[in-house]
């Protein structure tokens, strides 16, 4: 999925990620279909296999742009580590992409209906199910990316506010109570205050300093 980006117009942040993905997999998804055909030797599930695939990675990228501004959430940023989360994203990813693969799969359901069929031995079904996976993916990925862009030029202004609020840790205790940052006494100077604090009868030195006095 993309993710929103400032300064940039709403319809080139959502398919300026998808131009590199799209390329690659213009040529992975065949060799994909095509090394699955050979190891089963089941050529004619090829059109279905491909179609599963191309339905499944244009669908998903309609999907990602919506689901990436309406909940946007922060990356890495210059410098920092980019395999790491930045503090309050990694809940908001698991959920944000939950929610979409699941959007994902049920807009897929005819797709893997279809393939079954032709897994059965009805071909002509594989060709079908490739048509479709044509129509519905270019589909989801046109009326994804103009929502998105339309949401995203609507809420652009409120993107940096949202994304600093992701970011601040959240703090369970304030920094006064915890024990952290309380500063401790020496611990000779803790010894002294629990002696001077002591009764008489568990002080002997001072009880005896006190009848001397008197």
């Amino acid at each position: 999925g993309g993710h929103g980006r400032t300064g940039v117009a709403g319809l080139g942040d959502r398919l300026g990620p998808i131009g590199p993905e799209a390329v690659s997999a213009s040529v992975l998804l065949p060799a994909y279909a095509a090394i699955a055909c050979s190891l089963t030797g089941r050529w004619s599930l090829w059109p279905a296999i491909f179609g599963i695939a191309l339905g499944f990675l244009l669908t998903g990228f309609g999907v990602a742009s919506v689901m990436s501004v309406l909940k946007p959430y922060p990356v890495p940023g210059p410098g920092e580590n980019p395999f790491g989360a930045p503090p309050g994203s990694s809940a908001l990813t698991i959920v944000v992409q939950a929610v979409a693969g699941a959007a994902v799969f049920f807009l897929n359901l005819p797709l893997l209906a279809l393939g079954v069929g032709a897994l059965l031995g009805n071909v002509w079904l594989g060709w079908l199910c490739l048509g479709l996976a044509v129509v519905l993916g270019f589909g989801a990925l046109s009326l994804g990316t103009w929502g998105g862009s339309s949401i995203y030029e609507r809420r652009a202004p409120e993107h940096p506010a949202d994304l600093a609020r992701t970011r601040q840790p959240r703090r369970h205790r304030s920094d006064a109570s915890s024990p952290a940052t309380r500063p401790s006494a020496p611990p000779l100077a803790r010894a002294a205050s629990r002696l001077a604090a002591a009764p008489p009868h568990l002080a002997p030195g001072r009880a005896e300093g006190e009848k001397g006095v008197a």
